[in-house]
């Protein structure tokens, strides 16, 4: 996990946040990384704070608006959804969120039937899963679905919230 926060002399910060694979790193081999990660960072300005997304989300609080990416170089998941949604409800009015992830269908949904497939999905996201089908299930149709569940977590985030209006700029 890196988190950048970007202060410059402006109305916004820019937080940039990506999740690296740390938990499949040993100590020694998360250390290095975090030094290369200091090591690479472009501006002295560049907050970065070692642990995990959903900790550093969950004590942060964004009295500006914010630009925040949310990296992920990992698959669909409940922690993936669960961190969009925190984001989203804490954001300031006039914030800008973008979340990324690898849209393939994680290896432990390609395996049994589809029925046991709808069912580790439902077990996983639960009320973020919208309903699977048989056809979301395939592998080729699976990041439209996953698509549609970051998309539900974010509106249904921000829905909840009586200061602004959400705004989808732009869907890839």
């Amino acid at each position: 996990f890196q988190a950048k926060e970007i202060k410059p002399q402006e109305k916004t910060d820019k937080v940039e946040i990506s999740n690296s694979k740390s938990k499949d790193l040993s100590k020694k081999d998360c250390c290095k990384l975090w030094i290369r990660k200091q090591f690479n960072k472009p501006f002295n300005f560049i907050d970065l704070q070692q642990g995990s997304l959903a900790e550093f989300l969950e004590r942060s609080t964004f009295r500006k608006p914010i630009i925040a990416w949310l990296d992920y170089d990992s698959r669909l998941s409940r922690d993936i959804v669960d961190n969009v949604v925190t984001i989203a409800a804490k954001a300031e009015v006039n914030s800008f969120i973008f979340v990324t992830i690898d849209a393939q269908m994680p290896e432990g949904y390609k395996i049994g039937t589809t029925k046991e497939k709808i069912a580790s999905v439902l077990e996983e996201l639960e009320g973020y899963a919208l309903n699977p089908n048989s056809t979301d299930m395939e592998p080729k149709n699976f990041p439209r679905y996953a698509e549609r569940v970051l998309w539900a977590a974010l509106n249904t985030a921000l829905a909840k919230r009586p200061d602004g209006q959400f705004v989808p700029l732009m869907r890839l």
